[in-house]
């Protein structure tokens, strides 16, 4: 077998020698297969088939009862036949490999799940309203935008004169001149991007309603982030991602986010009107202030142990990494000990960073019992 000897250094023409006997089936067989397959000058994918169809003159002419020149012949004519055959048809073997058919229908499952039209124009929809952008719907399955008079700076992907959405994917290769939102399109990252950079919505109120809140109590819903001092240079968001910390006190300041979580807000909450909510929480800005305090101190109570897996598997992998290149350079001087040493420095530095990480209040939510 011929492989790519290129790649262990071969440079020059591979001259290939072989041997055979002037005038006997030796001599045919040559033949057959440098002049009727062209086996010697390049791979033939025919070669099996070839062989095939032609097996039984072989024979004949290596027993020297056949034509050999007839058989040469027409062995060249059915290659190029067959190798051109081959070249425009489809390659069985490479479409199994290519797609297999459980996976591919589970992979298919996943990304039409993760679709979810109705779901998403939910979401943009609250956007819209939040930042000013107005919509009207175009057709069943799309809407029209336009920036609004009370839009907010400008909306990310958002055209002057308006623009033609929809989220369903269908409509979208159906018309050309409608943009598909999905959740990786840049309008929805870019309004993803402001909700979570700016102030708008960190702050809400809601009231609950059952029977085993008492009307009247005050809860304080308080999410926090993990940050540490970022630094583009040693990749902190890697090992220390924006973490989220939920805390919820009541007014004895207990941290109760198990018993109310939120998935129980959302289940027992009511309608409270703006002014209600204005009332309610000026009534009660003196308690809000010490349950804040409370949150914030529950919240420096949870963070190390955050903080310390993500110090471990900083350390764990730039160390795996030292490791390798320690082990390399004893048997390849070519690794330079300043690889090494700039490696170390980097995860001394890296761990400083993570040491100095902090719980810092992201949003709040005000819930009463109703």
């Amino acid at each position: 077998r011929i492989g790519r000897l290129d790649r262990i250094g071969q440079a020059e023409t591979i001259h290939i020698h072989v041997p055979f006997l002037e005038e006997t089936p030796q001599q045919t067989l040559f033949d057959w297969h440098h002049r009727g397959l062209g086996a010697f000058e390049a791979p033939c994918p025919a070669a099996h088939g070839v062989f095939s169809a032609t097996r039984d003159e072989l024979w004949a002419a290596l027993s020297g009862q056949g034509d050999a020149s007839a058989l040469i012949d027409r062995t060249a004519q059915l290659t190029r036949e067959m190798n051109q055959a081959l070249h425009q048809g489809r390659d069985k073997l490479l479409e199994i490999n290519s797609c297999r058919p459980a996976e591919a229908r589970r992979l298919v499952e996943q990304a039409e799940a993760l679709d979810q039209p109705e779901r998403l124009f939910a979401y943009v929809e609250k956007v819209f309203d939040c930042f000013g952008v107005d919509y009207e719907p175009h057709s069943a399955k799309s809407w029209i935008l336009r920036p609004g008079s009370h839009l907010q700076g400008s909306f990310p992907g958002l055209l002057e004169d308006g623009m033609t959405v929809t989220c369903y994917r269908d409509t979208a290769l159906a018309n050309e001149d409608q943009q598909f939102l999905s959740w990786e399109h840049p309008m929805v990252h870019g309004a993803m991007e402001m909700i979570l950079a700016g102030e708008q919505g960190n702050t809400g109120f809601t009231a609950i309603q059952h029977p085993g809140v008492r009307p009247g109590s005050v809860f304080l819903e308080c999410l926090f982030v993990i940050d540490s001092p970022a630094s583009a240079a040693l990749a902190t968001r890697r090992y220390l991602p924006p973490a989220m910390l939920r805390v919820v006190v009541d007014q004895r300041g207990r941290e109760i986010g198990e018993q109310l979580t939120h998935e129980r807000i959302a289940e027992w909450r009511m309608e409270v009107n703006r002014k209600t909510a204005v009332q309610i929480v000026k009534a009660c800005l003196g308690d809000l202030e010490e349950m804040l305090e409370r949150a914030e101190q529950h919240a420096g109570k949870l963070a190390p142990a955050l903080i310390e897996a993500s110090r471990e598997r900083a350390g764990k992998m730039l160390g795996e990494e030292i490791g390798r290149l320690r082990a390399l350079r004893r048997a390849n001087p070519n690794i330079r000990n300043e690889e090494i040493v700039h490696l170390e420095e980097t995860r001394e530095a890296l761990l400083d960073r993570l040491d100095r990480s902090v719980a810092r209040l992201d949003a709040v939510r005000v819930v009463v019992g109703g």
